[in-house]
């Protein structure tokens, strides 16, 4: 049984107080070296196989960030912990962090030395521990070489020598700033007006363009194609509860007037920061030269965004699997699907709060159609069937 379900994203953006020179510590051992390093992708995201002081461990690949490691896998290797300070995340809520410092981070052979790193309790965020997520490979890491990004072939290249790597001539160039640990900053345009600056470049984000709710007048929401409530995502401190919205525009340029995409669904939620994510990301291949402060895309085919899924989606909590989340338009809210509704079947087999992993990988590959059962207070069982969407392209046959 295969099916997609229209799952939560996860998004992360961080910025400490500490002071910045922590971010500048570290080294790499290797030089005159180009390293071919294979990954795995999951909706996008870049996942790969890590040695930390010499135990294996997943991270997730994340330019929005430093460099994180999840505080079990900080106790496993008796790791030293200090206080940080404050960090943020991709929604804008604040807390108090703790750091370490990992003296042997190895990728494929490369070694990163004495590189610090937060303690965040990763594994505790349901979609995170799903994916066996240890930590984050983050700007401050990343920033000692030159990496290029191979959606095609499932690779990664990292190099000390820009000469290394294939970018050709007709290549986009983008032009960026740095965050304290290195997190690449640039500038964009939309249609013929629209600047947007400060847009974080931020491979930790499934999504495409995602801005903030102040740049948009109250008119602009109100012709979204797109809407969502409940979970508007999951960022370093769990899930927040918003609305977001979704509209087409025509031409996502850079600010020398290239063409990055022909028409941009763009995401707009409340707070937190500007982000390009891997949605859009994925159609180039893509280089990133942290000594020039360059970003260089070479397109690799028509972009297009695509969004599949039912219109909802679930969080594990102690009396099950609650709809935590709705889509609209979605085949989920056109068959009365309501939020706070509970799953309990699929396909007639019961399911419940250990069962989330299963079907968030059992989702991810099918269309449907697939038997559901919910319960609603009140009212008792509900019976759907449902299929998988183009949610764009539903949003875009409503559009006319």
């Amino acid at each position: 049984m295969a099916y997609k379900l229209w799952a939560v994203p996860f998004l992360l953006v961080l910025t400490g107080c500490a002071s910045s020179q922590l971010w500048d510590t570290g080294s790499l051992k290797q030089e005159q070296f180009i390293e071919e390093i294979p990954v795995r992708l999951v909706n996008g995201l870049i996942f790969l196989d890590v040695e930390a002081d010499g135990r294996p461990l997943t991270f997730l690949l994340d330019t929005g960030a430093p460099t994180i490691i999840d505080e079990g896998a900080v106790e496993a290797l008796n790791l030293p912990v200090r206080k940080y300070g404050t960090a943020q995340d991709a929604y804008g809520r604040r807390d108090r962090i703790n750091r370490t410092r990992i003296k042997h981070l190895k990728i494929g052979g490369l070694d990163f030395r004495n590189q610090p790193a937060l303690i965040s309790p990763l594994r505790t965020i349901p979609v995170f521990n799903c994916l066996e997520i240890d930590g984050l490979l983050g700007a401050n890491l990343m920033k000692r070489a030159y990496w290029q990004f191979d959606y095609e072939r499932e690779r990664l290249l990292v190099t000390d020598q820009l000469e290394n790597l294939p970018v050709p001539e007709s290549a986009l160039q983008i032009p960026f700033r740095t965050k304290a640990q290195g997190t690449p900053i640039i500038d964009l345009r939309i249609g013929d007006s629209l600047s947007i600056a400060d847009v974080t470049l931020d491979f930790g984000s499934g999504n495409g363009l995602t801005l903030e709710r102040s740049l948009f007048p109250e008119e602009w929401i109100k012709k979204a194609e797109v809407y969502t409530d409940g979970i508007a995502g999951v960022g370093l401190y769990g899930a927040a509860m918003d609305s977001v919205w979704y509209r087409e525009m025509p031409g996502l340029f850079t600010t020398q007037g290239d063409t990055v995409a022909a028409a941009v669904f763009l995401r707009v939620k409340r707070g937190g920061s500007h982000l390009l994510g891997t949605e859009l990301l994925r159609h180039f291949r893509v280089t990133i030269d942290w000594r020039a402060n360059m970003l260089y895309l070479e397109p690799r085919g028509e972009v297009v965004q695509t969004w599949r899924g039912m219109g909802f989606s679930v969080t594990p909590e102690e009396d099950g699997l609650v709809v935590s989340k709705l889509v609209y338009p979605s085949p989920a809210v056109d068959a009365g699907l309501q939020l706070g509704d509970r799953l309990v079947k699929v396909d007639g087999e019961r399911v419940g709060h250990a069962d989330f992993c299963w079907l968030l990988e059992q989702f991810r590959e099918g269309d449907g159609p697939v038997s559901l059962g919910f319960e609603r207070e009140g009212e008792g069982d509900i019976a759907l069937r449902l299929n998988a969407v183009d949610i764009y392209g539903e949003a875009r046959k409503l559009k006319r």
